[in-house]
């Protein structure tokens, strides 16, 4: 084992990586050992073995699922470690995962008429409230992700063409994330925007709200020359804290609201009522169709139905490819 957490030092993985992969694999181990497998007898049907000796171990399937996918990727790092001194020595983990639900329900949603009655009840009287009304109307007005929300720069607001330009957005260099597209802004939104823009983040630039009361100070972090749009009150273009507390908020204001995330649910989910799959497709900057057709039903409603049929608890378990 000590020449296969050099296999992960040489590639300079962080140690608390290399810490996981570690326990994965011994768990692995221990169990060929268990059954008394050793490791060159271990191929496709022992794999298998392994994966359904864990599932019947766990108590809920779908909380252990990406728990036993963790292992297989360690299991898969340690055949490919055996593999650089033994060429012949076959991969059984490289190609075995655990699928995914092959119904994904959306749930919680709020309606059109609760978005924009969060959005109104937010009335702005600070420089804070006034920068968190802008970020929710980015939310709910056009669909942005937390991602795209900190991503979005000076030069992707075009006022003359009333539109904003969302960059493409890649996570962890896969084709994951969101496309580029431009959207709509609207006339609701644009006031509070220009305010922020033009009064509001100059200052947060020019530090004058270090010193006023807040969460976190964040000075070492503090941008005094940026082309993000969105900042925290103490300058920071971290957007994390800013957010965590902007829904604390919200959730005072309806108990139902959870996340950023569900806000965007549900506002591509009202989307579908209005437009056809491939409009709403490019609104929400879904790379694939089917993401879209995830929201996919006759209405919010049937949505919602949808997931008392379909609930986690009463789904089987996934297939094994």
């Amino acid at each position: 084992m000590r020449a296969f957490k050099r296999y992960f030092i040489k590639r300079e993985y962080a140690d608390s990586t290399i810490k996981q992969h570690m326990q994965n694999v011994s768990l692995f181990l221990a169990w060929l050992k268990t059954e008394h497998i050793s490791i060159r007898q271990c191929g496709y049907s022992e794999m298998i073995r392994f994966i359904d000796s864990s599932l019947i171990s766990s108590f809920r399937f779908s909380e252990n699922k990406r728990f036993i996918n963790r292992i297989l990727n360690s299991v898969t790092y340690y055949f490919d470690f055996l593999a650089e001194k033994t060429p012949t020595m076959i991969n059984p983990a490289r190609n075995i995962r655990i699928k995914s639900s092959d119904k994904r329900l959306v749930h919680d949603l709020l309606d059109y008429n609760e978005l924009i009655e969060l959005y109104s009840q937010n009335n702005p009287r600070t420089p804070r409230q006034v920068r968190n009304r802008v970020i929710l109307g980015f939310i709910i007005f056009q669909g942005l992700t937390a991602m795209e929300l900190q991503n979005l720069k000076i030069e992707d607001l075009r006022f003359e063409e009333g539109n904003v330009l969302i960059q493409e957005n890649y996570q962890n260099s896969l084709k994951k994330g969101t496309a580029r597209r431009i959207l709509a802004l609207e006339a609701i939104q644009m006031v509070d925007l220009v305010e922020y823009l033009h009064q509001i983040r100059p200052k947060i630039l020019a530090g004058k709200y270090l010193n006023e009361s807040g969460r976190k100070p964040g000075r070492r972090n503090r941008a005094k020359r940026t082309n993000q749009v969105i900042l925290s009150l103490k300058g920071s273009p971290n957007l994390k804290n800013t957010l965590h507390h902007l829904f604390i908020d919200l959730k005072k204001r309806n108990s139902k609201v959870k996340s950023g995330r569900q806000l965007r649910q549900s506002i591509i989910a009202h989307w579908l009522t209005k437009y056809n799959l491939r409009k709403v497709q490019y609104l929400a900057g879904h790379r694939y169709v089917s993401s879209t057709e995830w929201y996919k039903g006759n209405n919010l409603e049937a949505l919602k139905r949808e997931v008392d049929i379909y609930h986690p608890l009463k789904l089987k378990y996934s297939k094994v490819y």
